[in-house]
């Protein structure tokens, strides 16, 4: 079950902008749904700051983008050129009333696994070097440890060469969230122009 998973973000990151670093949050509100709206005035924006914008177009925007998608009663951003849904403050403020999971990485060979639920951030650890998440909920991803150590070996490299070795790895790290959360990222999700916000870049 876990490898149809991870095959299929294997795919999704060799066919999308976001295989060199990136962030993917799932969002989901307790006891009812959240809606783009209500996410994007977390974030401390209004609606009428929402642009349109290809997943592809980052470099040639003035600003960070951080997309928003809505499926399976989950709101999902995807930064192709950031990280700020791994931040345990930021995630502490989305975080009331739902639960958010989300996977980043970069090429630098940092990679991130969080989890915030209530106002709380739960678990947060690199999967490329931590053997488990710890903090007050470490069975979140944990359960998930077999499955990262088969896929995630900084000491290998894919015959296939270094950047085949990160999406493996960032693969790894996507099957774990969408395991976690029962929400997927679909490809066809990401095609065409997105809700997408702008920030200063970091």
């Amino acid at each position: 079950m876990y490898e149809d998973v991870f095959q299929h973000y294997r795919s999704l990151l060799r066919s999308q902008p976001i295989e060199l670093g990136a962030c993917w949050g799932v969002l989901r509100g307790d006891p009812r749904p959240l809606t783009v709206e209500e996410v994007v005035r977390r974030l401390g924006h209004e609606t009428d700051e929402l642009r349109q914008h290809a997943l592809d177009e980052w470099p040639e925007l003035d600003g960070a983008p951080l997309h928003l998608v809505t499926a399976q009663s989950a709101v999902m951003t995807v930064e192709p050129h950031g990280a700020r849904l791994s931040s345990p403050g930021l995630l502490e403020s989305l975080s009331a009333d739902a639960r958010i999971w989300s996977v980043s990485w970069n090429t630098d060979q940092q990679a991130w696994l969080t989890y915030a639920r209530d106002g709380r951030c739960l678990a947060t650890y690199d999967f490329l070097y931590e053997p488990s998440a710890g903090g007050d909920e470490p069975d979140v991803f944990d359960r998930y440890h077999e499955f990262l150590a088969e896929h995630v070996d900084v000491d290998e490299e894919d015959d296939s060469g270094y950047e085949q070795t990160l999406i493996r790895w960032w693969a790894a790290g996507m099957t774990v969230v969408e395991l976690a959360s029962g929400v997927r990222l679909e490809t066809a999700l990401l095609e065409g122009p997105l809700p997408t916000l702008l920030y200063d870049e970091m």
